[in-house]
C-alpha cells in the first residue's frame, strides 16, 4: 500500500533493516506526539484520524524534528507550538475535500465554439450596455480560448493518451481544484495550506502558494502544468480515492520529464478522518480486506511506473501539486476513504467533531 513507502530522509535519517522497522519506529514517535499534545491544553482535532493519518505519511525526519521540539519545550513554548498545530489538524478533513473535488473529468477534444456559451448580463437590474456585453463577451471568449488551448497543451504533450495506460480518446484531468477555486470556502481552507512550513517547509508553502493562490498574480491551476491525461478508468479509480501518484526523483535526460509511480490505496476501518482512533494503532492491522475481484481487473499494475516527457520543463505535470495529490490521497485513504462531501466547511457545526470525551 502506498503509504507503507516512505522513507527517512534529513539529518535525523535512519537505515532501517525493514519496512516493518519502520513503520514500527513511525508509530512510535506519531504516539510520543500524541502524548506531548496531550499534556498540553490540546484540541479535539489532534484526537482525530485526520491528524493521526498526517503523522502516517509525514517525512520520518519531520516526525523527528517535531517530536524533539515538542519534548525539548518549555510548558509554553510546547503550548505555542500545539496551538500552532491546531489550525492545520482542523482543516485536514476540509483540504481533503477540495482534493477530491478536483478529480471531475474534462473531456477531450474540445470544441472552442461549442465551449464557449455566453450570457448577456444585466447590472441591478438596468438595461444592458452594449459596450460593457461587448467587452464581458471579449473577455470570456479570450478566458475560454486560453482554456482551450491549455488543454490543448497537455493532450498534446501526453500524445493524446493516458499517461497511464497509453489507451487514445483520454480524459484532460485537473490535479487539483479548477471549478472551486473561486469559492469562499475554498480560498479560506487554502490558506491553511499555505500555512503548513511545519509540516511541508516553508520553500514548499510557498511554492504551492505561487501555484495555487486565486489572486491577482496568475496561477498554475488551468494550466498544462496542473493536469494530466487519463483514460475513464484509471480517472474514475482515482476520482474515488482508490489509485494515487508517486513523484520520483527525476533522471537526467535530455529532455524534460517527471517519473510517476501508480499506487491502489487500500482503505483502512477507520469510519473518517473525524473519528478518534489511537495513535499507536498500525494501519496494516486495520486494512479492509482487498476484492480479489477487483484487484484482477485493474487496468494498471501497482508499482507500476510512468514517465511523462515535455518541450519545457513548465509544461510537465508540477511536482508539487503532485505531492500535495499524493499526500492526501494517502491520508484519506488511511482514514477509510469515505465520501469526503461529509466533511462539512465548517467543523464547528458538527457535533460529533467537537464531543468532550478525553482519552
Amino acid at each position: 500500500m502506498g503509504f507503507e513507502n516512505a522513507r527517512a530522509v534529513g539529518p535525523h535519517s535512519l537505515t532501517f533493516a525493514t519496512m516493518e522497522d519502520e513503520m514500527e519506529t513511525r508509530i512510535l514517535l506519531a504516539s510520543k506526539m500524541h502524548e506531548s499534545c496531550r499534556h498540553s491544553p490540546s484540541h479535539r482535532a489532534l484526537k482525530r484520524a485526520g491528524f493521526w493519518s498526517m503523522l502516517m505519511i509525514l517525512d520520518m525526519s519531520v516526525l523527528f524534528e517535531l517530536l524533539h521540539e515538542l519534548e525539548t519545550a518549555s510548558w509554553m513554548e510546547r503550548r505555542r507550538l500545539v496551538c500552532g498545530l491546531v489550525p492545520v489538524a482542523q482543516r485536514l478533513p476540509m483540504l481533503v475535500k477540495i482534493c477530491m473535488s478536483s478529480l471531475q473529468p474534462n473531456s477531450f477534444p474540445m470544441n472552442a465554439d461549442q465551449s464557449t456559451v455566453l450570457q448577456r448580463p444585466y447590472a441591478l437590474g438596468f438595461p444592458e450596455s452594449s459596450s460593457l456585453v461587448m467587452r464581458t463577451e471579449r473577455l470570456r471568449s479570450q478566458a475560454e480560448r486560453a482554456k482551450v488551448k491549455n488543454l490543448t497543451q497537455a493532450y498534446n504533450r501526453d500524445e493524446g493518451r493516458c499517461a497511464v495506460t497509453g489507451t487514445t480518446d483520454p480524459d484532460v484531468c485537473h490535479i487539483f481544484p479548477f471549478a472551486d477555486n473561486e469559492s469562499d470556502q475554498y480560498r479560506h481552507h487554502l490558506v491553511g495550506l499555505f500555512h503548513m512550513e511545519a509540516f511541508w517547509g516553508e520553500a514548499r508553502c510557498r511554492r504551492l502558494y505561487k501555484c495555487l493562490s486565486s489572486g491577482r498574480l496568475p496561477n498554475m491551476i488551468d494550466t498544462a502544468a496542473n493536469m494530466i491525461c487519463l483514460n475513464r478508468e484509471v480517472h474514475t479509480s482515482w476520482a474515488q480515492g482508490l489509485l494515487a501518484f508517486e513523484p520520483l526523483e527525476t533522471p537526467a535526460t535530455c529532455w524534460p520529464c517527471i517519473r510517476l509511480r501508480v499506487h491502489w490505496l487500500q482503505k483502512t476501518q477507520v469510519p473518517s478522518m473525524e473519528s478518534r482512533v489511537s495513535f499507536s494503532t498500525d494501519p496494516r492491522t486495520v486494512l479492509v480486506p482487498e476484492d480479489m475481484r477487483m484487484t484482477r481487473s485493474r487496468p494498471v499494475t501497482d508499482g507500476q511506473v510512468i514517465t511523462i516527457f515535455a518541450e519545457r520543463k513548465d509544461q510537465l505535470p508540477n511536482r508539487d501539486i503532485l505531492e500535495l495529490q499524493w499526500a492526501f490521497l494517502r491520508m484519506h485513504s488511511l482514514s477509510g476513504a469515505p465520501d469526503a462531501h461529509i466533511y462539512p466547511w465548517h467543523p464547528e457545526q458538527d457535533d460529533g467533531f467537537w464531543d468532550t470525551d478525553d482519552d
